[in-house]
């Protein structure tokens, strides 16, 4: 058998986001300079920047109510978003790259 014949790869889908969310963790540490809480949620801001959406994306979809998951303020009303609801968006984004989505 060739290595081209090799059947893909095949990764669960739980087990692929958390992985990015660990890849994600690191990027946003040491390659954007930013904070993630312990509970792995980055500002709004810092998810924009990962998913490549122009500044208030985010915060446009939830007023419209098309956003597809929780936006959380603290006390001083900073809004933070999970890394692994960043991860499963990216996910989905791949997966549905090449297809026709409507």
């Amino acid at each position: 058998m060739k290595p081209d014949d090799a059947p893909p790869l095949v990764v669960p889908y739980d087990r692929a986001v958390l992985a990015l969310v660990v890849s994600l963790s690191y990027q946003v540490q040491f390659e954007l300079h930013e904070f993630v809480r312990g509970d792995r949620h980055v500002r709004e801001a810092t998810a924009e920047r990962l998913l490549n959406l122009a500044r208030g994306t985010l915060r446009k979809r939830e007023q419209l109510g098309t956003l597809r998951y929780a936006v959380r303020r603290d006390g001083g009303g900073r809004r933070w978003v999970s890394l692994f609801d960043v991860a499963a968006e990216q996910l989905d984004l791949r997966i549905n790259a090449g297809k026709d989505v409507k």
